[in-house]
């Protein structure tokens, strides 16, 4: 599984992030980047905002699988926040409508 995971990360950082700043109109800029995950993808997040924090603004990771995180809440080193939800999708789905309304005002 270590491998498996070194080609995602390999190819999110080295292929996934320039493909999108080439053929879609939008920033490059890391200040206008958010992740969204959920699950297995919120650990992804977890281990990237450890990684590369730089490379996004923010990181909001819905219920991390192998997380022992027990609450809501942002993590001091980095602007991620992490949400245990359980695997309940009407959480998720709540917390990322209030995310982005507080992220996002206008």
């Amino acid at each position: 599984l270590a491998t498996l995971f070194d080609s995602h990360y390999n190819f999110f950082i080295n292929e996934f992030i320039p493909y999108i700043e080439k053929k879609a109109p939008v920033s490059t800029s890391s200040a206008d980047r958010v992740f969204f995950g959920t699950s297995n993808s919120a650990d992804f997040g977890l281990t990237l905002s450890m990684r590369q924090p730089e490379l996004m603004d923010e990181y909001w990771c819905f219920s991390p699988v192998y997380s022992d995180i027990s609450d809501y809440g942002i993590l001091p080193r980095e602007r991620s926040w992490v949400f245990n939800g359980g695997h309940d999708r009407g959480k998720w789905k709540y917390w990322f409508c209030e995310m982005l309304k507080e992220r996002f005002p206008y």
